[in-house]
């Protein structure tokens, strides 16, 4: 399996990593001169000007075909046991990842996201309508997609690609779209245990930036 990440504009710094055999640990990031605690560092331009979109580009084409853990580069992961555990998850479902632990709506993920500095400028409206146009339900599930897995084979990647397209051009607060492609490409996917915020296998680290 590879574990995957994309840091782009100093956005994150690479966090240490227990190692696993058979497990890379592969990171693309624009800055040569990052530490790579571990990891093996991938530099590339970044192929959208927002560090945010660069990286989520990364996330949506995973760099093997096989499995993929991607992991956002605020995370900081710890525990061997549960990435075992995702691996075998892998064998049963397309993608594997956290509930959101707030809301289960993607129309009340809107509304929340409105006020933050990340999303300023964002045409979060427009999604909203486009989603109402689609006819995605209410109250029908929301993800947190900053640590995401993906099976072997062409179907979870079909749909990521199809996913970034939403976020490349309608807005990058991936959430709002995640749930509608997997309703859309009939995935199925698989709940990780734990929360986002407080997890033992893993922690949670603030972006250097928040735009």
């Amino acid at each position: 399996m590879i574990v995957f990440t994309a840091i782009f504009g100093d956005y994150d710094i690479l966090h240490p990593h227990p190692n696993l055999p058979g497990v890379d640990w592969i990171a693309f990031t624009d800055n040569p001169a990052m530490d790579p605690q571990g990891w093996d560092l991938r530099i590339e331009a970044p192929r959208f000007d927002h560090p945010r979109l660069a990286a989520k580009w990364y996330r949506c084409h995973p760099p093997t075909d096989g499995k993929a853990l991607w992991l956002d580069g605020s995370i900081m992961w710890r525990d061997l046991e549960y990435l075992i555990r995702i691996e075998e998850m892998l064998d049963r479902h397309d993608m594997v990842c956290l509930r959101h632990i707030y809301r289960d709506c993607v129309y009340e993920e809107v509304m929340a996201s409105v006020p933050l500095e990340k999303y300023r400028g964002q045409p979060l409206g427009a999604q909203m309508d486009f989603l109402r146009r689609r006819r995605q339900p209410p109250k029908a599930g929301l993800w947190q997609t900053g640590i995401l897995g993906f099976a072997a084979g062409p179907r979870p990647r079909v749909a990521a690609s199809a996913w970034f397209a939403h976020n490349d051009i309608l807005t990058y607060q991936d959430q709002l779209s995640f749930p509608y492609i997997v309703d859309l490409y009939e995935l199925n996917v698989g709940e990780l245990p734990g929360g986002f915020w407080e997890n033992p296998a893993f922690t949670y680290i603030h972006h250097r930036r928040e735009d």
